[in-house]
């Protein structure tokens, strides 16, 4: 589920697992979350500590890996330690990919916000060079209608005095029979 599905199950127990025609099928994946959740990994030591506490209490412990292992095994990560340490460790690993991924998000927020400001300076520039066009560009508006009002009928909307965005507004065309 891990290496297929990019899936982590969240709630994994041996209830979750169905057994028909020598092919075992994992269910109730409705709660699953992705590996980069922010406590993705903590779960799926915990997914295989159900489990292996499970097959332990069989009498099969010669063939079951320990949650640590069964952990190491399924992310290919090589923490060493044993029980609460290993846990600990889990959780180190989980915050350092949150910080990383933030330090991501910041650095694409910069550039989102760069690209943003120097448009809107370009915007801002073009305004102020236009704005003795503004009594023309009002006559054009006639001919439109603000689509976001709620009002559907084709009937003239009158628009408020300020600017106008043209993201809003739609060409009234009227269909001739």
């Amino acid at each position: 589920m891990y290496h297929e599905c990019k899936l982590i199950h969240a709630d994994f127990s041996e209830y979750n697992l169905l057994w028909f025609e020598d092919t075992v099928y994992v269910i109730d994946v409705a709660q699953s979350v992705e590996p980069y959740h922010p406590n993705a990994y903590t779960y799926l030591l915990r997914d295989c500590t159900n489990l292996s506490t499970f097959f332990s209490r069989r009498s099969l412990n010669e063939y079951v890996l320990t949650p640590e292992e069964t952990f190491n095994h399924v992310t290919n990560l090589a923490f060493e330690k044993r029980g609460q340490e290993f846990l600990s460790e889990v959780q180190a690993y989980e915050k350092n990919i949150r910080l990383q991924s933030e330090a991501v998000k910041e650095k694409e927020d910069f550039s989102f916000d760069y690209f943003f400001n120097q448009t809107k300076k370009l915007t801002d520039d073009d305004d102020d060079d236009s704005s003795s066009n503004e009594d023309i560009a009002d006559e054009d508006d006639d001919d439109y209608v603000d689509i976001t009002s709620g009002d559907e009928c084709l009937n003239r909307i009158p628009f408020s005095s300020g600017k106008k965005s043209p993201a809003r507004k739609a060409k009234v065309v009227k269909n001739s029979p």
